[in-house]
């Protein structure tokens, strides 16, 4: 049997997805996805509404309850983590500075960078997120930010990158 056949019937129920693919796959399709009606003709003055169909497995209002809130507490702990991770820094300012007797303009670049590595983050990371999707980029920032290397604050050039990867 043809899965166009069954478009009417795949249409009315969720097609399972392993969650991996549904992650890291932006261009996963289903029959239902391919042959639903959308509205318009294609052309310049009548172009395609796309919508969501029925079932969607990546439309996040068809999510369950826990998954909307496991999802809302993790980039929750991402968006504490940049404060954080900024604070941290600059509470440690003085301690740092009578430790290591450094001058206090010296001490600052660190911040400077990261908060530079911030506002030219998007610069990178808004073309990036239109060709491959947001969801990629931020598995491989978060996962690049967690790393071993990413623990490594003094680095000037890790300061940068992550306030490039935070601002994501």
């Amino acid at each position: 049997m043809d899965p166009s056949d069954d478009v009417g019937e795949a249409s009315h129920r969720n097609p399972s997805i392993p969650y991996l693919k549904l992650l890291l796959d932006q261009g996963y399709l289903t029959p239902s996805i391919i042959h639903h009606p959308y509205p318009g003709t294609g052309t310049e003055a009548d172009p395609y509404l796309v919508e969501w169909t029925d079932n969607d497995p990546q439309n996040p209002m068809l999510f369950s309850d826990v998954r909307k809130w496991v999802w809302t507490l993790l980039e929750s702990l991402a968006t504490f983590a940049v404060a954080l991770t900024t604070s941290a820094y600059s509470a440690a300012a003085v301690p740092s500075i009578d430790e290591f007797q450094v001058d206090r303009e010296l001490f600052e670049v660190g911040f400077s960078v990261f908060v530079l590595g911030f506002a030219l983050g998007p610069l990178l990371w808004a073309p990036l997120s239109e060709m491959y999707g947001r969801q990629i980029l931020f598995f491989f920032t978060v996962s690049a930010q967690r790393s071993p290397t990413g623990f490594c604050r003094a680095g000037l050039l890790m300061r940068s990158a992550a306030g490039h990867v935070y601002s994501l």
